[in-house]
């Protein structure tokens, strides 16, 4: 039976890490941690005969995909541009030649391809810098924003499924 996400009813979940005593618990009698890769939803699930070693663990919550478009950036009074090469709902790989640090918050003009206008990440946190590849975890949208976000990402998914 394939598994759907109890808030937003769609099928694009994947398994994800377990955290906690009570989910540890929990993944020795077959309920394991999975997570809605368009409504970001973290929920258990009942798998009979799946042990949690039958899952390859991933420090990702979302799976990413490639991608190519503009966006742009403000952090304080720096102003700066990139591509976004790798996303998901959760956050994304920005190439740019500025210098940023880790644990910088950010605020993000995604610009996808065939979008009327920019989304816009209120807060993105930076995770990672590597050269000019940086890891970004979204923080905080306008409902309406994350949306967009969401329907952006549901277009991977689903050629992903076919």
């Amino acid at each position: 039976m394939a598994l759907t996400c109890p808030k937003c009813r769609k099928g694009f979940i994947q398994r994800t890490r377990v955290e906690g005593t009570t989910a540890r618990l929990l993944s020795h009698f077959s309920f394991h941690p999975f997570r809605c890769q368009v409504c970001g939803h973290r929920f258990s699930a009942y798998q009979p005969g799946v042990t949690a070693s039958d899952f390859k663990e991933d420090r990702r919550q979302y799976v990413r995909f490639v991608t190519r478009f503009p966006a742009t950036f403000s952090l304080d009074r720096l102003r700066g541009k990139g591509e976004v090469t790798e996303i998901s709902v959760g956050g994304c790989t920005l190439e740019t030649d500025a210098a940023l640090s880790p644990g910088s918050i950010l605020r993000l003009m995604l610009m996808p391809p065939a979008s009327e206008s920019a989304i816009a990440v209120d807060a993105a946190l930076i995770r990672a810098v590597r050269g000019k590849k940086i890891g970004i975890e979204f923080l905080r949208f306008q409902p309406e924003e994350k949306d967009r976000l969401n329907k952006f990402v549901v277009q991977f998914l689903v050629s992903r499924q076919s």
